[in-house]
């Protein structure tokens, strides 16, 4: 009695759990994989590792706008 109800229990959740992983865990992995490689989406995805965010942490203008960000209370409306 006590399996059957646990099994009933997980058939009650385990749409959510792939819900969740389809729609939202696969999607992340995806995207970070993608943020390590150099692709143009025509061709391979060649590895770059780290290379990407070195450049974006060099760049000024995102230098600028995360230091604003955290400086600026959340919720606040311009």
């Amino acid at each position: 009695m006590r399996l059957r109800n646990t099994l009933i229990g997980w058939s009650f959740i385990a749409p959510n759990f792939l819900g969740f992983a389809v729609f939202t865990l696969v999607p992340v992995l995806i995207l970070l994989y993608v943020s390590f490689t150099s692709w143009n989406i025509f061709g391979k995805a060649p590895w770059v590792g780290v290379e990407n965010f070195t450049q974006l942490l060099a760049t000024a203008a995102f230098t600028w706008r995360f230091s604003t960000r955290c400086t600026t209370p959340p919720f606040t409306f311009r």
